[in-house]
Protein backbone atom coordinates (compact mmCIF):
# COMPACT_ATOMS: atom_id res chain seq x y z
CA UNK A 1 0.00 0.00 0.00
CA UNK A 2 1.12 3.53 -1.46
CA UNK A 3 1.22 5.91 2.10
CA UNK A 4 -0.31 9.21 0.73
CA UNK A 5 1.97 12.31 0.01
CA UNK A 6 1.59 14.41 3.27
CA UNK A 7 -0.21 17.91 2.97
CA UNK A 8 0.92 20.66 2.57
CA UNK A 9 1.03 22.86 6.01
CA UNK A 10 -1.32 25.58 5.57
CA UNK A 11 0.32 27.66 7.88
CA UNK A 12 3.10 27.76 5.52
CA UNK A 13 1.30 28.73 2.47
CA UNK A 14 -0.81 31.28 4.05
CA UNK A 15 2.66 33.25 4.50
CA UNK A 16 3.50 32.03 1.01
CA UNK A 17 -0.05 34.06 -0.37
CA UNK A 18 -0.02 37.01 2.19
CA UNK A 19 3.64 37.94 1.84
CA UNK A 20 2.79 40.41 -0.89
CA UNK A 21 -0.04 42.44 -1.94
CA UNK A 22 -0.46 40.46 -5.09
CA UNK A 23 -0.74 37.16 -3.42
CA UNK A 24 -3.56 39.29 -1.22
CA UNK A 25 -5.12 40.12 -4.82
CA UNK A 26 -4.72 36.91 -5.93
CA UNK A 27 -5.96 35.22 -3.10
CA UNK A 28 -9.29 37.08 -3.17
CA UNK A 29 -9.55 36.44 -6.84
CA UNK A 30 -9.20 32.25 -6.20
CA UNK A 31 -11.66 32.85 -3.69
CA UNK A 32 -14.31 33.80 -6.57
CA UNK A 33 -13.48 31.11 -8.99
CA UNK A 34 -16.48 29.17 -8.85
CA UNK A 35 -14.13 25.69 -8.82
CA UNK A 36 -12.53 26.33 -5.42
CA UNK A 37 -14.64 25.31 -2.33
CA UNK A 38 -13.87 22.61 0.02
CA UNK A 39 -14.65 19.81 -2.64
CA UNK A 40 -14.10 21.16 -5.83
CA UNK A 41 -15.80 19.34 -8.33
CA UNK A 42 -18.20 17.44 -5.88
CA UNK A 43 -15.04 15.52 -4.61
CA UNK A 44 -13.52 15.51 -1.46
CA UNK A 45 -9.81 15.14 -2.62
CA UNK A 46 -6.81 14.79 -0.28
CA UNK A 47 -3.52 16.72 -1.15
CA UNK A 48 -1.97 13.27 -2.93
CA UNK A 49 -5.01 12.66 -5.24
CA UNK A 50 -5.41 16.94 -5.51
CA UNK A 51 -1.64 17.59 -6.50
CA UNK A 52 -2.29 15.59 -9.57
CA UNK A 53 -5.41 17.65 -10.70
CA UNK A 54 -4.48 20.82 -13.10
CA UNK A 55 -5.62 23.82 -10.53
CA UNK A 56 -7.66 26.72 -11.60
CA UNK A 57 -6.19 28.34 -14.38
CA UNK A 58 -4.29 31.81 -13.77
CA UNK A 59 -3.13 29.79 -10.09
CA UNK A 60 -0.19 27.24 -8.78
CA UNK A 61 -1.59 23.91 -7.52
CA UNK A 62 -0.58 25.03 -3.97
CA UNK A 63 -2.79 28.36 -4.28
CA UNK A 64 -5.87 26.00 -5.22
CA UNK A 65 -5.29 24.31 -2.72
CA UNK A 66 -4.94 26.25 0.18
CA UNK A 67 -8.13 27.83 -0.77
CA UNK A 68 -9.82 24.28 -0.89
CA UNK A 69 -8.15 24.16 3.02
CA UNK A 70 -9.50 27.46 3.89
CA UNK A 71 -12.67 26.70 2.77
CA UNK A 72 -12.70 23.64 4.62
CA UNK A 73 -11.36 25.34 7.98
CA UNK A 74 -14.98 27.28 7.84
CA UNK A 75 -17.15 24.17 8.32
CA UNK A 76 -14.33 22.30 10.82
CA UNK A 77 -16.14 20.67 13.72
CA UNK A 78 -13.98 19.20 16.64
CA UNK A 79 -13.77 15.51 17.50
CA UNK A 80 -13.37 15.19 21.21
CA UNK A 81 -10.13 12.67 20.73
CA UNK A 82 -6.76 14.37 20.49
CA UNK A 83 -3.77 13.66 18.66
CA UNK A 84 -0.63 13.10 20.55
CA UNK A 85 0.30 16.93 20.48
CA UNK A 86 -2.98 16.95 22.15
CA UNK A 87 -4.81 19.20 19.46
CA UNK A 88 -8.09 17.58 18.96
CA UNK A 89 -9.12 16.08 15.68
CA UNK A 90 -11.31 18.11 13.10
CA UNK A 91 -13.39 16.99 10.43
CA UNK A 92 -15.39 18.58 7.91
CA UNK A 93 -18.67 17.82 6.32
CA UNK A 94 -19.13 19.98 2.52
CA UNK A 95 -22.41 19.58 0.91
CA UNK A 96 -21.02 16.42 -1.73
CA UNK A 97 -19.98 14.54 1.47
CA UNK A 98 -23.25 15.34 2.77
CA UNK A 99 -25.33 13.86 -0.09
CA UNK A 100 -22.87 10.85 -0.82
CA UNK A 101 -23.72 9.92 3.34
CA UNK A 102 -27.38 10.37 2.74
CA UNK A 103 -27.27 7.71 -0.12
CA UNK A 104 -25.60 5.29 1.92
CA UNK A 105 -28.36 5.90 4.43
CA UNK A 106 -30.93 5.90 1.68
CA UNK A 107 -29.29 2.81 0.01
CA UNK A 108 -27.53 0.59 2.55
CA UNK A 109 -30.60 -0.29 4.65
CA UNK A 110 -31.82 -2.90 2.39
CA UNK A 111 -34.74 -5.87 3.04
CA UNK A 112 -34.59 -8.56 6.25
CA UNK A 113 -35.78 -11.25 4.04
CA UNK A 114 -35.71 -15.00 4.72
CA UNK A 115 -33.97 -17.82 2.79
CA UNK A 116 -36.51 -19.85 1.93
CA UNK A 117 -33.94 -22.60 2.99
CA UNK A 118 -33.87 -21.56 6.51
CA UNK A 119 -37.10 -20.54 6.80
CA UNK A 120 -38.45 -23.93 5.51
CA UNK A 121 -38.51 -26.68 8.24
CA UNK A 122 -38.06 -29.62 5.58
CA UNK A 123 -34.84 -27.99 4.23
CA UNK A 124 -33.25 -26.04 6.84
CA UNK A 125 -31.31 -29.14 8.27
CA UNK A 126 -29.88 -29.41 4.84
CA UNK A 127 -28.87 -25.82 4.37
CA UNK A 128 -27.38 -25.98 8.13
CA UNK A 129 -25.56 -28.93 6.97
CA UNK A 130 -24.16 -27.61 4.02
CA UNK A 131 -24.08 -23.65 5.75
CA UNK A 132 -21.16 -25.97 8.14
CA UNK A 133 -19.60 -27.26 5.48
CA UNK A 134 -18.41 -24.10 3.56
CA UNK A 135 -17.70 -22.65 6.74
CA UNK A 136 -15.19 -25.17 7.81
CA UNK A 137 -13.60 -25.46 4.07
CA UNK A 138 -13.38 -21.77 3.57
CA UNK A 139 -11.88 -20.86 7.00
CA UNK A 140 -9.53 -23.71 6.83
CA UNK A 141 -8.29 -22.82 3.41
CA UNK A 142 -7.84 -19.18 4.34
CA UNK A 143 -5.48 -20.48 7.44
CA UNK A 144 -3.62 -22.74 4.65
CA UNK A 145 -5.52 -25.58 4.42
CA UNK A 146 -4.21 -26.81 0.86
CA UNK A 147 -6.84 -29.13 -0.78
CA UNK A 148 -9.80 -28.89 -3.17
CA UNK A 149 -12.97 -28.01 -2.07
CA UNK A 150 -14.69 -31.15 -4.14
CA UNK A 151 -11.95 -33.16 -2.06
CA UNK A 152 -12.95 -31.63 1.54
CA UNK A 153 -16.80 -31.43 0.76
CA UNK A 154 -16.18 -35.39 -0.21
CA UNK A 155 -14.50 -36.13 3.08
CA UNK A 156 -16.96 -34.54 5.40
CA UNK A 157 -19.95 -36.02 3.57
CA UNK A 158 -18.06 -39.72 3.20
CA UNK A 159 -16.99 -39.13 6.81
CA UNK A 160 -13.75 -40.66 6.05
CA UNK A 161 -10.68 -39.90 7.55
CA UNK A 162 -8.50 -36.84 6.32
CA UNK A 163 -5.27 -38.55 3.94
CA UNK A 164 -3.35 -34.73 4.70
CA UNK A 165 -2.50 -31.73 7.17
CA UNK A 166 -4.96 -29.80 4.68
CA UNK A 167 -7.95 -32.32 5.17
CA UNK A 168 -7.28 -32.59 8.71
CA UNK A 169 -7.37 -28.63 9.47
CA UNK A 170 -10.68 -28.63 7.37
CA UNK A 171 -12.02 -31.89 9.39
CA UNK A 172 -11.05 -30.10 12.97
CA UNK A 173 -12.66 -27.11 12.01
CA UNK A 174 -15.97 -28.77 11.11
CA UNK A 175 -15.83 -31.17 14.31
CA UNK A 176 -15.33 -27.77 16.44
CA UNK A 177 -18.39 -25.93 14.98
CA UNK A 178 -20.40 -29.19 15.82
CA UNK A 179 -19.52 -29.15 19.14
CA UNK A 180 -20.49 -25.36 19.55
CA UNK A 181 -23.13 -26.10 18.15
CA UNK A 182 -24.03 -29.04 20.52
CA UNK A 183 -23.21 -26.85 23.39
CA UNK A 184 -24.54 -23.29 22.60
CA UNK A 185 -26.83 -23.05 25.22
CA UNK A 186 -24.75 -24.06 27.80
Amino acid sequence: MKIPLKPLNPHELADRVFASEEGIQRFTKLFGASSIGPAPGGKYRHWDTFRQIAPPEGFTTEEAWFGIKAARRALYQELPLTDTAGKPFQYALPSPLLEMLHRIDRDAGGNIQGNDQVVNPATKSTYLFKSLVEEAITSSQLEGAATTRKVAKAMIQEGREPRTLGERMIANNYRAMLFVREIINQ
